[in-house]
């Protein structure tokens, strides 16, 4: 074979091969921008347990979660959540206990009407599963919480819009918080579970 013509041949492979990867770098990097998303309170869930004289545990929620989060598939670890938590949105399955609930020795939701959680750092563990460690503001305290987190799905629906979704969990000592402090902890545990599901709606 004619050298000439091999040394041709190359150049031209090399040629398209360099065209081919320009003219995707604009898509790859357009799939790598951060989006937001608002959360739907509607489609979205904050349970907690607690033990109950140390023999159950007792699961409460609250009805309402407000906040967005960023989403950064090119680098996870630069995503970030803000959340926001009516306290009055308590429901405990008793109006009595709800009412008790709200009041000072408890969430004092007068006062402080929101519980608030902003992400200070994301580390990814491995596909679609991240530790978040944050902020969680209860009573005017502020501590840091690191929230198991793990993607739950994501959709393009024709009728609800690109959604995507995430579940958290983490554990709290609600006496750091002020919250029933002076309840003993063979009456109300200590060590409070918490379960969010998030449903964001891409903006």
């Amino acid at each position: 074979m004619n050298p000439r013509s091999v040394l041709l041949g190359g150049l031209v492979a090399a040629g398209l091969a360099l065209a081919s990867a320009s003219a995707t770098q604009p898509r790859a990097a357009a799939l790598a921008e951060p989006e937001t998303y608002d959360i739907d309170s509607g489609h979205s869930s904050v349970v907690f347990k607690v033990k109950h004289l140390d023999i159950a545990w007792f699961y409460g929620r609250f009805n309402e979660l407000r906040g967005s989060f960023v989403l950064d598939a090119g680098d996870p670890s630069k995503s970030s959540v803000s959340l926001e938590i009516p306290t009055a949105s308590i429901d405990t399955n008793s109006s009595d206990r709800d009412v008790e609930m709200r009041s000072p020795g408890f969430f004092a939701a007068e006062e402080h009407p929101t519980i608030t959680f902003e992400s200070t750092k994301v580390d990814v563990v491995s596909e679609g599963h991240w530790k978040l460690t944050g902020d969680l503001t209860c009573k005017g305290k502020t501590k840091e919480v690191v929230v198991e987190l793990h993607a739950t799905g994501t959709t393009d629906n024709p009728r609800f819009g690109h959604r995507t979704g995430f579940e958290g969990t983490f554990e709290l000592d609600r006496t750091a918080f002020d919250v029933a402090a002076g309840m003993s902890e063979s009456m109300l545990g200590k060590t409070v579970k918490v379960m969010i599901g998030i449903e964001g709606i891409r903006r």
